[in-house]
C-alpha cells in the first residue's frame, strides 16, 4: 500500500473513531484529526476548567506511541498548574525510529536529505496546537519522554523550534551531545558545513531546555540505546542525562556563549512518565515557577 493510499486509510479510520459518544470520554478531554505536513494526525487533548491564563504543554510519548495514556498521565498535572495538554498520535506504521527518534536527520548511517526531516511535522503541529488552544502567541512547553524525549533532543538540536517557551528532554534512551567532534546522530560532526556547526551548538545551547532525569533511571534492556556513539555518554539513561548537561555546560563556558539549560533530578522515580510527570520537581522542570522571555 502507498503512501497516499495508507493515508486515506488511515485518516477514514480517525474520523470513525471520532464519533465515539461524549459520555464516553472524560467532559473536558477530546479527540481532534487534522493534516500536518500532508499526514493525518490524530491528537488527544484536555482543557481544565477555570484557566483564565494557561500555558500550552505539547507532549510527546515514549516507545508504544501511546499518546492518549500520556494525555491522561499529565491531566493532574495540567489541573494543578492550568495547561492545555496537546498529545499527537505519531505511528510507529508512518513515523518509524528513524523518523521519530532521529527526527528523519538519519537513518542507516548516512544523513538524510532535509527534506527526509520530521522538521515541518513538528512546526506544523506547534502551529495546529496554538490554534487549537486560541491564541498563537500562548507560552508553549514541549516535552517528550524516552523515545519522545529523543525526538525533542535531535529536534533543539538540528532544527530548534521558534518561540517555544521550553523543552523538556525527559529520560531519553541517548541525547545530541554539545560537540562539534561527536558524529551526527550524537553530536554535530558531519551534517553542518563550516561555520554553520559552531552556530547550531551556539543556538542549541542557547535554548530553554530542561534534562529531566529519574535517579533510579538505571537499568538496561532492549529499548536502551547501546552502539559505540551510545556508550560514549555512559552506562544508563540517568548517566547519560548527567554527561550531557555537564558536557553543555563546560561547552558554553568555553566559549563564553549563553546558557539556558537547566537539569533537574526525581529521586526514587526510575523510566516512568507518570512518575515524571507526576513529581514535585515537574513544575520546576516545565519552568512555570516564571515565564519571563529567555535573554
Amino acid at each position: 500500500m502507498n503512501r497516499r493510499m495508507y493515508s486515506k486509510l488511515l485518516l477514514l479510520i480517525l474520523i470513525l473513531c471520532a464519533f465515539v459518544p461524549a459520555q464516553a470520554r472524560a467532559p473536558t478531554s477530546d479527540r481532534e484529526i487534522g493534516q500536518v505536513d500532508s499526514w493525518p494526525v490524530v491528537v488527544y487533548t484536555f482543557r481544565p476548567e477555570g484557566c483564565a491564563e494557561p500555558k500550552l504543554l505539547i507532549l510527546f510519548a515514549g516507545y508504544d506511541r501511546d499518546a492518549d495514556k500520556y494525555r491522561d498521565r499529565a491531566i493532574p498535572l495540567a489541573k494543578r498548574a492550568c495547561l492545555l495538554l496537546f498529545a499527537p498520535l505519531l505511528d510507529r506504521e508512518r513515523f518509524p525510529n528513524w523518523r521519530y527518534q532521529r527526527a528523519g536527520v538519519h537513518r542507516d548511517e548516512r544523513v538524510q536529505p532535509t527534506s527526509a526531516w520530521t522538521q515541518p511535522v513538528l512546526r506544523d503541529l506547534i502551529a495546529w496546537a496554538r490554534r487549537w488552544a486560541g491564541h498563537s502567541d500562548v507560552p508553549t512547553i514541549l516535552f517528550g519522554h524516552s523515545a519522545g524525549a529523543q525526538f525533542l533532543s535531535r529536534a533543539a538540536a538540528y532544527f530548534p523550534p521558534e518561540d517555544v517557551y521550553r523543552i523538556v528532554i525527559a529520560n531519553p534512551s541517548v541525547h545530541v551531545m554539545p560537540s562539534l567532534e561527536e558524529t551526527v546522530p550524537y553530536g554535530f560532526d558531519g551534517i553542518f558545513e563550516g561555520d554553520q556547526r559552531a552556530e547550531r551548538l551556539r543556538a542549541y545551547l542557547r535554548q530553554r531546555i530542561t534534562i529531566f532525569l529519574g535517579q533510579e533511571d538505571t537499568a538496561s534492556g532492549r529499548l536502551l540505546v547501546d552502539d559505540e556513539g551510545a556508550q560514549r555518554q555512559g552506562g544508563t539513561r540517568y548517566e547519560r542525562g548527567k554527561k550531557v548537561f555537564a558536557t553543555a555546560r563546560a561547552a558554553a563556558k568555553q566559549r563564553d556563549w549563553p546558557f539556558n539549560w537547566r537539569l533537574i533530578e526525581v529521586p526514587g522515580v526510575g523510566h516512568s512518565s507518570r512518575g515524571m510527570l507526576n513529581s514535585p520537581q515537574a513544575l520546576d522542570a516545565l519552568g512555570l515557577e516564571t515565564l519571563a522571555p529567555a535573554q
